[in-house]
């Protein structure tokens, strides 16, 4: 039997007295794992087919991730883990510095059992909650578990190294090359922006199959009426337009969906794979959007401006200045089907946003996004019934957790101001609508 050794952040644990080969298990926030289903026949075909849903899952640029593929079963189902490569490369160095060589690396939340309905499975591991879904699965702070519906008192984890036999191991091919890890402040948020977005998207039904470019209107009006009845919990009219339509009415009075966290992470994403490049002050006002002062040299901020250009977001740069503006469209010009489709899957998020934040007042989901990240702080009422906090140094590393947190529990920020201090702290000045 397999010697299993959890590679934690602070050095190997060792699991259990078993010998053999060392198995590393990964819990870490920063790993998450989607059931896939692929087309294609032949292994090469199927990681190809894996890259192309990886840049759709991904939330920032999918080079910077590390991409891992479970094996494949008969139906052509599996298990594709996505990791940041920074904190894989930092674990595996802290297992070398202590002796050990892991024949294979595992994401711990596969050996959990599969869930029995549409409740997942959960047990803990560490400071983790492992989660394990029909369609997602991964590790998250135990804050997090009443969103997901578990329990953040869940048994530990019992493990044996003949366990998880559909789990990717994420020392499967080559990592990305070693990359900067550009502004340090960052890469902790990132991280946990990942996770937090991803199991977001987990509440809703898998579309990867659906949305891989496919120009068959057909298929994409299927998709649509599919999701829309999965999203609404009843039957969903045959019809792809009436589908919609009833799906964006119950959807109406939802929560918005995350604005500002995700064009803050594409940032963060584009900036650490370019060396020498790093953020100045943030700001984010609901009429103008986020701007970011970049700093370094010229070309690494023209460099990051490049790359963002290029991705999801409308960008404008000003020197180094970067304004990030609404997300581009997803669906291609021309082709009606697939519009509703990127339409359908908009409001379905808007309706597990709203089933994972129940309504209260703005100074109430406030304080509970402090409180999920570990901040007891006061929060202030504003005249017009939103709520403002300030708080004069915050480690970095909650940053964007706190601001995914606020946009995921219901909070619509009207405005936002980050100011690196003099020493590795930010001040953060923090706004939400009623």
């Amino acid at each position: 039997m397999s010697r299993l050794v959890l590679a934690a952040e602070e050095g190997p644990v060792p699991l259990g007295d078993g010998e053999g080969e060392v198995v590393a298990l990964l819990a870490d926030p920063d790993v998450v794992l989607h059931r896939v289903r692929l087309e294609g026949r032949s292994a090469r075909a199927r990681l190809a087919e894996a890259r192309t849903l990886a840049a759709t899952l991904a939330t920032g640029q999918p080079e910077a991730l590390h991409l891992a593929l479970g094996p494949v079963d008969d139906e052509g189902m599996a298990w594709l883990a996505l990791g940041d490569i920074e904190t894989l490369r930092a674990r595996l160095r802290r297992l070398a510095e202590a002796g050990l060589e892991p024949a294979r690396l595992l994401p711990a939340a596969l050996f959990l059992p599969p869930p029995d309905g549409a409740q997942p499975s959960a047990a803990r591991l560490g400071a983790r909650l492992l989660v394990r879904g029909g369609d997602f699965a991964g590790a998250i702070e135990a804050g997090l578990a009443p969103a997901l519906g578990v329990d953040p008192q869940a048994p530990e984890l019992v493990a044996d190294g003949a366990g998880a036999p559909d789990a990717p191991d994420l020392r499967q091919g080559p990592l990305a090359p070693a990359r900067s890890p550009g502004d340090s402040r960052w890469t902790r948020g990132l991280a946990a922006f990942l996770l937090l977005t991803a199991l977001l998207l987990a509440l809703v039904p898998p579309l990867a199959g659906w949305l891989r470019g496919t120009a068959e209107a057909g298929a994409a009006d299927a998709a649509t009426v599919a999701l829309a009845g999965s999203a609404l919990g009843r039957a969903a009219p045959g019809d792809a337009a009436a589908a919609l339509a009833e799906l964006k009415r119950a959807a109406a009075r939802a929560p918005a969906l995350p604005v500002v966290a995700p064009a803050l992470a594409a940032a963060a994403s584009a900036t650490q794979a370019v060396p020498g490049a790093g953020f100045g002050p943030l700001s984010f006002r609901a009429d103008t959007g986020l701007e970011i002062a970049l700093t370094g040299p010229p070309a690494a901020v023209n460099a990051v401006a490049t790359a963002m250009e290029a991705g999801p977001f409308l960008v404008r740069q000003a020197g180094d200045r970067l304004r990030i503006g609404a997300r581009r469209t997803a669906a291609p010009e021309g082709s009606p089907a697939l519009a509703r489709l990127q339409e359908a899957r908009t409001a379905a998020e808007r309706l597990a946003l709203a089933r994972g934040a129940p309504a209260r007042p703005a100074p109430e989901r406030l304080a509970a996004a402090l409180a999920s990240v570990g901040l007891a702080v006061p929060v202030e009422r504003l005249a017009n019934g939103g709520a403002a906090v300030r708080l004069e140094a915050v480690r970095p590393a909650l940053a964007l957790p706190l601001v995914a947190r606020v946009e995921t529990g219901g909070g619509r920020i009207t405005r936002l101001d980050l100011v690196p201090n003099s020493d590795p702290s930010l001040a953060l000045s923090l706004e939400i609508a009623p």
